[in-house]
């Protein structure tokens, strides 16, 4: 967005066949990539939560795996958008790679 700007509305579009299939290759890499890290134990021991502060550590990784797929969708996904600026002509607004 340039410098002192509002986007006053944002559209989108997609090669929607591929990008589904872009997207879900991307979480189902994300998942293996998960699933190889983690040991049985990690799944299927009980703890009690009060002890144990590793619970915390699986939300914190599970967010940032999340954020990771969002960038990598962001990078890769065939998805453009437009930003329509407050000001602008909306026949001035422009198409932009999602990235």
């Amino acid at each position: 967005m340039p410098a002192g700007r509002n986007v006053t509305k944002l559209e989108y579009q997609a090669y929607s066949k591929v990008a589904i299939k872009t997207m879900s290759t991307i979480v189902n890499n994300a998942i293996g990539s998960a699933a190889r890290s983690s040991s049985p134990r990690d799944s299927a021991s009980r703890r009690p939560i009060h002890r144990d502060r590793s619970v915390v550590a699986h939300r914190k990784e599970a967010f940032v795996a999340c954020e990771e797929i969002l960038e990598e969708v962001k990078k890769k996904a065939q998805i453009w958008k437009r930003e329509y600026y407050e000001g602008e002509d909306e026949n001035e607004a422009e198409w932009k790679a999602n990235t």
